[in-house]
């Protein structure tokens, strides 16, 4: 053992050490008691029974024997009887022991605070200070020293002087146990306040009127109501004690010992017994209040998985912080809800959970998770700066694997940079809505935003982009294109086609979707461009019925959206039924890369589809978070295999291996397959000796307005 070891105090040491410290406590305070008593030579011996509960609250009902101890050494020193030191004796402890079998738990509220001190004053008031009045009552009477009083006049008031004891002692030393003796640094500034707005009291107390003396006790009421409001439980009972010594002071030196003059000691000792319960009440209420405070700010300002600052905190650090320097990053998890949908909601919070402390631990700066795979951060440095380590940690987790459990889920982040401006929290809001505009405009996932204003403009110009494509709807601006899928084998029915969408403007400008739909999907009208799509075609096939002789289906690609509206299959049924128009035409895409929201809402417009007697197609097959899966779940009749595995199937032995296992897999499941962006002759061949079904692209026929279609097959018929 070390020479530090030796140095530590054993369990017993440390009891017996206590022991003895609570003894020469309960001697000193019994003696200093006779100071508040009418004449001051006798001993009220008050704080004993405070004392008592409260070592029998802290450390069990053999620490009351130290305060019997205490008793009887100052009855010796007294030159008191000792028949009457077991009655002595008796008074010390019973009030500790009967505080300490007295129930414990009684839980009166929901304020812990206030719970705590209501069991403090049900163990110390009706057990204890009920004990010490009885046994404290029969020493007094044993004594013979005042033979005047009646018994049970002495019983009241020793139970009025135990009941303050415990009032002002019990909380008080509890308070030391827990805080220690330790003060904090505005503490010390609330103390020296305080007794600066005392002095006026004091000199009041000095040299006012006797008469009116009492109006001091009065002023002392709001002062303590502020200690209750404002410091914590040592400093309250601290100050509770000394303003009631301060008040019995005032009144001794006004009254004499007889009955009369103790009753009216007993009427204040009564005053300050309720104003202690009002303050000690008070400020249990006010320190529980600020508890829920507390944590009703660390709610509102702080993201509960994560840990990190919300959207709220964040947002009001910026605008206390607003620097002229220093760089803004939002980064976001895309298609997070397909995450949560396939793993759960508790994996992906602890997904979220690894992710924002990687995040957050990346660079110096205040962080933040703005909501469910969306995170900010808010640097001092300059964008230069850290660019390229950003950059860096977006690399590694692109791609990266979600789960152990399932290979194909994974992490598709976007990340977005922009220098902090003095307009505080407003850039924020900015980068925000920058990250979904380079996102959804430019198919860039890491991209900078070289000022706020013009991210300003650009969501300017998205909002106006926005109102557009709804007025291009009501007019019907929107024109179908179509493109041919050519078979491959010997298939019945003929060549395909699928259904693109272009936007004839008013001022004659024909715009690409990928020019309108980003806006168009961040407005949430996928599901009325969808159904604008469907609406049109049905009623050119209603109209033009050559179209059937050229086309034997016509693929309608449905966005995300669209799959979780519930009101879609009923929709599609009445249409098609209204137009009086063969299902078996048409053929509905899913794009195998986007999200599905509601995988049992999409499940029901799959079967409704296929009831009808329209087919249905996995466009992008081999792309996507959830390919093998989706097979699973959905029943489809045809399997679109994504051009990246076709544009260069003629020189890569790796594209022609996957094309071939994606063809042994549609066979499995009796599904036919579309190979997209066919372009040359060679690969065509190649599709055709891999037994594709169908290909599509540039080299088989560009995209040309339905209308232009419909003039051929009127020209082939004729």
């Amino acid at each position: 053992m070390s020479q530090q070891d030796g140095r530590m105090q054993s369990p017993g040491q440390a009891s017996i050490i206590r022991f003895i410290g609570i003894a020469l406590l309960t001697l000193v305070a019994a003696w200093l008691s006779r100071f508040t008593s009418v004449t001051g030579d006798i001993s009220l011996i008050w704080p004993v029974t405070g004392i008592s509960v409260a070592v029998a609250i802290l450390w069990g009902r053999l620490a009351t024997l130290a305060v019997g101890l205490g008793m009887v050494i100052w009855a010796w020193l007294q030159g008191m009887a000792p028949e009457i030191w077991p009655l002595l004796f008796a008074e010390a402890c019973i009030p500790g022991l009967l505080a300490w079998y007295w129930p414990a738990r009684w839980t009166l509220t929901s304020n812990r605070a206030l719970s705590n001190l209501a069991n403090i004053y049900l163990r110390g008031l009706l057990p204890g200070a009920t004990g010490a009045a009885l046994f404290g009552s029969l020493a007094i009477t044993a004594s013979g020293d005042f033979a005047d009083f009646h018994l049970l006049d002495i019983a009241a008031f020793y139970w009025v002087a135990s009941a303050i004891g415990v009032l002002l002692i019990t909380p008080l030393l509890i308070a030391v146990r827990q805080q220690g003796l330790r003060i904090q640094r505005d503490d010390w500034r609330f103390l020296l306040l305080w007794f600066a707005c005392l002095l006026p009291v004091l000199l009041i107390v000095a040299l006012a009127n006797p008469d009116y003396r009492w109006i001091a006790n009065y002023l002392l009421v709001p002062m303590l109501v502020w200690a209750g409001l404002r410091a914590p439980p040592l400093l309250v009972n601290l100050l509770l004690l000394g303003v009631s010594l301060l008040v019995i002071a005032v009144v001794r030196g006004e009254v004499n010992s007889n009955i009369t003059d103790n009753a009216a000691m007993a009427q204040v000792i009564v005053q300050l017994v309720v104003m202690a319960l009002t303050i000690q009440v008070l400020s249990a209420v006010s320190r529980e209040r600020q508890s829920m405070l507390r944590v009703l700010e660390r709610q509102a300002h702080y993201d509960q998985i994560s840990g990190l600052y919300n959207e709220l905190g964040l947002a009001i650090w910026l605008d206390q912080h607003r620097a002229k320097d220093g760089t803004l990053v939002i980064l976001r998890l895309e298609q997070i809800d397909n995450l949560v949908d396939l793993l759960g909601l508790e994996a992906c919070e602890e997904i979220e959970n690894s992710l924002a402390n990687e995040f957050a631990s990346h660079l110096p700066g205040r962080y933040a998770r703005l909501g469910r795979g969306l995170y900010a951060a808010a640097l001092n440095e300059r964008m230069l700066q850290v660019e390229r380590l950003l950059f860096s940690f977006y690399q590694r987790l692109d791609g990266r694997q979600a789960s152990t459990d399932q290979p194909n889920l994974l992490l598709r982040p976007s990340m977005v940079l922009m220098p902090r401006s003095k307009a505080g929290s407003s850039d924020l809001r900015l980068a925000v809505e920058g990250l979904a505009m380079a996102a959804n405009m430019t198919g860039n996932r890491f991209t900078r935003l070289n000022n706020a204003e013009h991210a300003s403009h650009e969501r300017l110009s998205q909002k106006s982009l926005q109102e557009a494509i709804k007025a291009g709807l009501r007019d019907r601006e929107f024109m179908l294109y179509a493109q041919p899928i050519v078979p491959l084998q010997d298939q019945p029915g003929g060549q395909h086609c699928e259904l693109l969408l272009r936007w004839k403007t008013a001022k004659g400008d024909v715009l690409a979707p990928n020019v309108f739909l980003p806006a168009a999907e961040q407005a949430g009208l996928m599901g009325s461009i969808d159904r604008y799509v469907i609406d049109t075609l049905l009623r050119m096939l209603q109209q033009e019925s050559a179209l059937t002789r050229l086309f034997g289906k016509f693929a309608i690609n449905l966005s995300g959206s669209s799959l979780a509206d519930p009101q879609l299959p009923d929709w599609i049924c009445r249409k098609v039924k209204a137009a009086q128009i063969d299902p078996a035409l048409l053929c509905f895409e899913i794009t195998e890369s986007q999200t599905i929201s509601n995988r049992a809402q999409a499940a029901q417009l799959v079967n409704t589809l296929r009831e009808l007697g329209a087919s249905v197609s996995l466009d992008d097959f081999g792309t996507g978070l959830a390919t093998f899966d989706y097979l699973k779940q959905f029943r489809f009749d045809y399997l679109k295999i994504d051009g990246s595995f076709v544009r260069e199937l003629d020189s890569s032995s790796t594209d022609q291996a996957i094309v071939r296992a994606m063809v042994s897999v549609a066979d499995t499941l009796a599904l036919q397959t579309i190979a997209e962006f066919v372009e040359n002759q060679p690969t065509l061949e190649l599709l055709a000796s891999l037994q594709v079904d169908f290909a599509q692209g540039y080299h088989l026929g560009r995209p040309a307005p339905l209308q232009d279609w419909l003039k051929v097959a009127e020209t082939s018929s004729s």
